[in-house]
């Protein structure tokens, strides 16, 4: 995994556990620091978690304070302690019972660790003390480089996790395009940004920028179909998803590596995010300096080399293709394997429509015969067929 989270108990910040042995100290500052290249800590509770900590914190040596003050405030500019509202409950008077949450949470979706003082006899089998968690050599300098296979199953493994709590995410590529591998994987991208512990969040920020391909052997970028096609996949994302999607197309002379950077931290890929059989590439984790340099080559005021040939947005372009929507009921399904859904649905009137589905759909668990949905009707190779929407 690109990102590892762990749950920490607010005991473990409290002056008491210190004062047992004052090496602790340094464990801790230790293990934080490292988080710092790949880690999320979890502020489980919703925001009741960091506050307990900070009062923690107050009673720390002024020494001791002013270092992890200022570790925990790298963590929490970089968006690396990430507030849970996934199970809230009201009177917390122990460890136990932060654990306890911690436990059910771990249960939703795994931590690394859940750590806590060891004060008492462990409760579960991933609880651990600072201490046994150094011992077990768990905390090892992070790896900051994988090797990829661009498959689906592999992007959804490194993924899922660096992108689980992000909010903003911005894939720079020049060479990701819109044919059929490249749009599937931005599918497969935007699907696994929508998710959250148990919830699935909208109005989260999707951003591509890309290059004028003049050298296109299918479609004509001269032409309107090549900005046409941008916008059925940035308006597909946007219904699917609601992220607010912007598809940003520079002229060729801007770019040539590959990176995807969210709020939270970045990869660079010397071969991109495009779904590939049989390719694998290396990606690598890369510091702040290094994101923020990435980002600052779009701006136009700074970089006079660069243009931007058109920029997409779901509240301009994408608004004005809209199609008006209709709503009819699944007939069957026809095929239903792990590539997605196939079948058939029907109008009031009696007429049939062909579907579609791939497996990354939000709602494809609830696709099944009698079901009602929203669509709209587009033509292709096989006539007109059904473009599902949402499910009622």
């Amino acid at each position: 995994m690109l990102f590892q989270e762990y749950a920490i108990t607010p005991e473990v910040f409290s002056k008491e556990y210190f004062e047992k042995d004052p090496l602790r100290e340094k464990d801790l500052l230790f293990f934080l620091k490292q988080i710092r290249t790949n880690g999320i800590i979890a502020s489980i509770n919703k925001n009741e978690w960091i506050i307990q900590v900070a009062k923690y914190r107050e009673n720390l040596t002024p020494a001791f304070r002013d270092r992890l003050s200022k570790v925990f405030e790298y963590l929490q500019n970089h968006h690396r302690i990430v507030e849970h509202e996934t199970i809230i409950e009201k009177d917390i008077s122990s460890e136990l019972d932060w654990l306890r949450i911690a436990i059910k949470e771990d249960e939703l979706k795994p931590y690394i660790a859940i750590l806590f003082t060891g004060s008492f006899e462990k409760p579960y089998e991933k609880t651990l003390s600072i201490e046994e968690f150094l011992d077990k050599d768990m905390m090892e300098y992070p790896r900051t480089g994988f090797e990829i296979e661009h498959s689906e199953h592999s992007f959804q493994k490194y993924l899922k996790d660096f992108l689980l709590y992000a909010k903003k995410l911005t894939i720079i590529d020049p060479y990701f395009t819109y044919n059929r591998r490249d749009d599937e994987a931005l599918m497969l991208y935007a699907d696994l940004f929508a998710k959250r512990r148990g919830n699935r969040l909208k109005n989260k920020q999707l951003i591509v920028h890309t290059y004028y391909n003049k050298r296109d052997k299918f479609v004509d970028p001269d032409k309107d179909e090549y900005k046409n096609i941008w916008i059925k996949i940035a308006k597909d994302i946007h219904e699917y998803y609601h992220h607010r999607v912007t598809i940003n197309v520079w002229n060729d002379k801007i770019m040539h590596d590959r990176f995807m950077i969210t709020n939270q931290g970045g990869i660079s890929s010397g071969r991109g995010f495009s779904l590939r059989k049989n390719m694998r590439s290396f990606w690598s984790l890369i510091d702040a300096d290094t994101q923020r340099r990435q980002l600052n080559h779009f701006n136009q005021n700074a970089n006079p080399n660069i243009k931007l040939v058109f920029s997409l947005t779901h509240e301009s372009e994408l608004s004005e293709n809209c199609k008006t929507l209709k709503i009819g009921k699944i007939k069957k399904i026809v095929h239903d394997n792990k590539r997605g859904k196939v079948g058939f649905l029907e109008l009031g009137d009696g007429s049939d429509y062909y579907f579609q589905l791939p497996a990354y759909f939000h709602g494809i668990k609830d696709i099944k015969a009698g079901v009602a949905v929203e669509f709209e009707i587009k033509e292709n190779y096989r006539g007109e067929v059904a473009f599902i929407k949402k499910v009622l």
